[in-house]
């Protein structure tokens, strides 16, 4: 696939943990809405898996807009639970946060599947 293309291995590696960093670091202007540094910092660590989740779906299919509704989707999700709105959002919330971390797991290996992939067409290529 072009999108995972070897020779752009370091530029997308690069590009990747950027994203995450940013994405992690943004989640710390809550400090300015009246959350406590630790909180923030705690809730901004947390975000790490979400931050490689976007970031891999971005990078493989270069769509934005699935990212975005994603993102809104956990906020609302958020929003809801942290008022009690519903008796049943303490559920959603945990079914919310176990299939993110199984989307996780999951683009985990579809990236190291396409690196692998790459990597080993690439040491064909070579070798004829």
């Amino acid at each position: 696939m072009k999108k995972f293309d070897c020779e752009k291995n370091g530029e997308m590696i690069k590009a990747f943990i950027i994203s995450v960093v940013m994405f992690v670091l943004l989640h710390m202007v809550n400090v300015a809405q009246g959350m406590t540094l630790m909180d923030a910092w705690i809730q901004s660590v947390a975000t790490i898996n979400v931050g490689i989740i976007f970031s891999i779906i971005y990078l493989a299919t270069k769509n934005f807009a699935i990212i975005a509704f994603w993102h809104a989707y956990i906020d609302f999700n958020l929003f809801i639970t942290k008022f009690g709105s519903f008796p049943i959002t303490h559920k959603i919330s945990i079914i919310l946060d176990v299939l993110i971390r199984i989307i996780f797991v999951m683009c985990l290996i579809c990236l190291g599947i396409k690196i692998y992939k790459n990597y080993r067409r690439k040491k064909v290529g070579k070798n004829f």
